[in-house]
């Protein structure tokens, strides 16, 4: 503040690379996750980056975290940090992510849906927790146009936690998940980093039988059926199929990931209705006679 008249601040998908640049194997930092709100006459994005020009209010700041180098004195934002920030930029409601996924998507041609837990939560009726990021579903058939459409952003291929840059043509047949971020020149090289970024969403590609002209679930192909299983295009996933991709996770070994996908089970299985309890319950079993959820969805 004394010598640029402003205090440097980063975005969560610069910070690992700023900070190593600037402070590599420097001990006992600690990291602060500041609440842009009220500061906005104070606050400029120059170079990419924000600049406060006033001292950080304490009344601003969200989160307080040691910020520990790495051996090689590198620097890796904390998980604590980077869903801190989120949280502040998560999107409030339905309309909201509807309308910045058509805006991401104006102009594309194939038909996509919006999935995960807005999904979930879109056919319960209400938001029952923050979603930290937006999943979009798109068909195989369209991959090579969503490249076409998503040139100009930063596209990645996500393989095993780690992130591949994509050419934008044909995926592999195991590749199935598309990361994308506006792209600022940055490049982020670490998942963390790149799911950081506000702007970040997830694309995930989904089977189709051009013959059939069927959806067919990529974790079992046994279960299919028309683009209407799906939902609307350009809107939400139905929630029994949001569900039916939550529910690996659920009976996962990721105590984390698991809780997340029952608590939205939990929230939504009381808003389905007869049939389409039914038609998850035989999804489920198909890939898991014994999953925990099919005895709730036959009672």
């Amino acid at each position: 503040m004394a010598t640029d008249g402003f205090v440097h601040l980063s975005f969560g998908h610069q910070l690992a690379r700023v900070a190593t640049e600037i402070a590599a194997g420097t001990p006992d930092l600690v990291l602060l996750v500041v609440d842009p709100d009220g500061l906005e006459d104070d606050l400029k994005v120059e170079g990419g980056f924000p600049h406060l020009y006033r001292a950080i209010p304490v009344s601003a700041v969200r989160l307080v975290a040691d910020f520990p180098a790495s051996p090689d004195g590198s620097f890796a934002l904390p998980e604590s940090a980077r869903r801190a920030e989120l949280e502040l930029t998560a999107l409030p409601s339905f309309d909201a992510v509807a309308a910045r996924c058509r805006s991401v998507m104006a102009g594309f041609a194939g038909p996509w849906w919006i999935g995960g837990g807005w999904a979930v939560d879109a056919g319960a009726g209400r938001l029952s927790r923050p979603h930290l990021d937006i999943d979009l579903i798109v068909l195989r058939p369209d991959v090579e146009a969503l490249g076409r459409h998503l040139a100009g952003w930063d596209v990645r291929l996500a393989r095993s936690g780690t992130l591949v840059e994509w050419d934008g043509r044909e995926l592999h047949e195991a590749d199935h998940q598309l990361w994308v971020r506006p792209d600022d020149g940055q490049r982020p090289a670490r998942w963390q980093d790149f799911a950081a970024d506000p702007g970040f969403f997830e694309v995930l590609v989904e089977q189709f039988d051009p013959a059939q002209q069927t959806w067919v679930f990529r974790r079992n192909r046994t279960v299919r059926g028309p683009l209407e299983r799906l939902g609307p295009p350009r809107g939400f996933l139905r929630p029994e199929v949001a569900l039916l991709y939550k529910a690996a996770a659920a009976a996962g070994t990721d105590p984390a990931t698991a809780a997340k996908a029952e608590a939205d089970f939990r929230h939504a299985v009381a808003h389905l209705d007869a049939a389409q309890r039914a038609w998850l319950r035989d999804a489920v079993a198909r890939s898991d006679p014994q999953h925990h959820w099919i005895p709730v969805l036959a009672d």
